[in-house]
């Protein structure tokens, strides 16, 4: 028998997670709020504990724009961009010398993601 929908969750809420860093160096015109919880969620599942895949690679990560749009040629909906740094180390090297591939799908699954509340009907401060 399985679960019920009402019973199984896939996805802890974002806004039950602790802080996690000082979002006072990042820059865009999101919500404060916004960008904590991006921060939060990133550093919760991107990043997690130190025995994690990813660990390392995604503490070096460095959040310098959170930024949401209305786009009015599409109909008002919402568009929102990340802006992350990191600088490349030995470690994420493959044999060749470049970024590895695993190490780049790593850092586009993680570091795009951006979460907006349900009913956000404010993007800016």
């Amino acid at each position: 028998m399985q679960p019920s929908s009402s019973s199984h969750k896939a996805w802890v809420d974002p806004a039950s997670l602790p802080n996690h860093g000082d979002i006072s160096a990042i820059g865009g015109n999101a919500a404060d709020y916004i960008k904590q919880l991006n921060l939060n969620t990133y550093i919760s599942y991107g990043v997690g504990n130190e025995d994690t895949f990813g660990y390392k690679v995604g503490k070096s990560v460095k959040f310098v724009d959170i930024s949401v749009d209305r786009k009015e040629e599409k109909k008002g909906r919402l568009e929102a961009t990340t802006v992350a740094e990191l600088i490349v180390t030995k470690d994420m090297l493959n044999g060749a010398g470049m970024l590895h591939g695993g190490c780049v799908a790593y850092l586009i699954d993680n570091t795009g993601v951006l979460l907006l509340p349900p009913a956000t009907n404010s993007i800016g401060p």
